[in-house]
């Protein structure tokens, strides 16, 4: 059965991830992470703001926005 599937191109070599693979995956895991937590620190913070009255018409998380 092994014989007839390398035969017939059934297996395909895969690819085993190295010491530096992982970090990266590791990485991009905790970037995401962290972007993600931005994003609802920002929209907690939006929600305050306006329950406390205040409202920004122009675009968001600018300097002017900001300030």
């Amino acid at each position: 059965m092994i014989a007839q599937c390398l035969a017939y191109g059934g297996y395909h070599a895969g690819h085993i991830p190295t010491d530096k693979d992982d970090d990266v995956k590791l990485y991009l895991r905790m970037r995401d992470d962290h972007k993600l937590d931005l994003k609802k620190i920002k929209q907690r913070i939006c929600a305050f703001c306006l329950s406390q009255g205040f409202h920004y018409d122009k675009g968001r998380w600018t300097q002017a926005h900001l300030k």
